[in-house]
């Protein structure tokens, strides 16, 4: 899965890398690193853990001012747009950022990630900075705070053929179309459209890893989340992203743009189910800015705190 960053010179430019042996020629970290994602997740030798819910700020409102674009690496949604997460076990909040894909040329596959080593015809990244540590993406990025290595979290969701069309993608699809006939790297406009609907309706369970971008430079700072659960797309749907993406102004078709798994170095796979504990007073989807938690305990305190006065 590779994440292609807003505004960011990454340190290969992009006219000399490419998809052709899935990343087995770049150079640099992408070659030497110990963290590289993606990964395959073997389920059975994954340690369980448990986190609170993730709250999704923003989500559930319509983007404003999106643009698509196909930059030659993949298609992304680019937005105005400022949507937050946090928990869910993230070390700290994330503001969204961008959203691409990854898609293959047959139904087998195409996801960067894989499932006991199962690929899946399309994978969806929602790429998001800490805001900690910059205002952008590009300043997140740049930002090394010594011993961190969180600077983005991205989650990840697969999609699986399925007979009927998702209409939750028909924005994305309208874009495609318009994206056939532009060239590359010129922005066309996308339909409104909310972040929430290309969810999995189950986020309450996911894998959870340390890793990097998959594209050059393969920065490992990233902290990956990949849902469980599929989202499903008709094989019409898929065709779109085969037919209409051009990988150049010669015509040829973009497909098959992922890179293939990494040495996981034994690394932690965490295999989370998250809980709602019944004293946080937080939806799980917020529409507003973020909300301050409140507990039991803390009520509590103020309350003898008000007695003792």
């Amino acid at each position: 899965m590779a994440i292609l960053l807003i505004g960011l010179a990454l340190t290969v430019k992009a006219a000399e890398w490419n998809h052709d042996d899935k990343g087995k020629s770049w150079e640099g970290l992408c070659k030497v690193g110990k963290t590289q994602s993606p990964i395959d997740f073997n389920t059975s030798e994954m340690k369980k853990a448990t986190y609170e819910d993730f709250t999704f700020v923003g989500y559930d409102r319509d983007t404003k001012e999106d643009n698509f674009v196909n930059n030659a690496h993949t298609v992304q949604m680019e937005s105005t747009y400022q949507p937050q997460v946090y928990g869910g076990g993230l070390p700290g909040i994330y503001q969204f950022a961008q959203f691409h894909l990854h898609w293959g040329s047959v139904d087998n596959q195409g996801s960067e990630h894989t499932i006991n080593k199962k690929a899946y015809p399309m994978e969806l990244h929602l790429v998001h900075f800490k805001t900690e540590y910059g205002n952008d993406i590009g300043s997140a990025i740049k930002n090394e705070p010594k011993g961190k290595n969180d600077n983005l979290a991205v989650l990840g969701i697969m999609f699986e053929i399925q007979d009927e069309d998702n209409e939750a993608l028909e924005p994305m699809m309208n874009a495609l179309e318009k994206v056939a006939t532009t060239d590359i790297k010129t922005k066309v406009d996308m339909e409104v459209a909310t972040l929430k609907s290309l969810l999995p309706k189950d986020t309450k369970n996911f894998y959870r890893y340390q890793g990097s971008l998959t594209t050059p430079g393969c920065n490992e700072i990233v902290v990956w989340t990949v849902f469980k659960e599929s989202v499903g797309i008709s094989a019409g749907q898929m065709a779109k992203f085969r037919q209409n993406v051009k990988l150049d102004n010669s015509g040829k078709k973009l497909v098959d743009n992922y890179r293939a798994v990494q040495p996981l170095n034994n690394r932690k796979v965490q295999s989370v189910s998250t809980v709602s504990p019944p004293y946080i007073f937080s939806s799980t989807v917020e529409s507003s800015g973020i909300h301050h938690l409140i507990t039991l305990p803390i009520l509590m305190m103020t309350f003898i705190h008000m007695l003792v006065l």
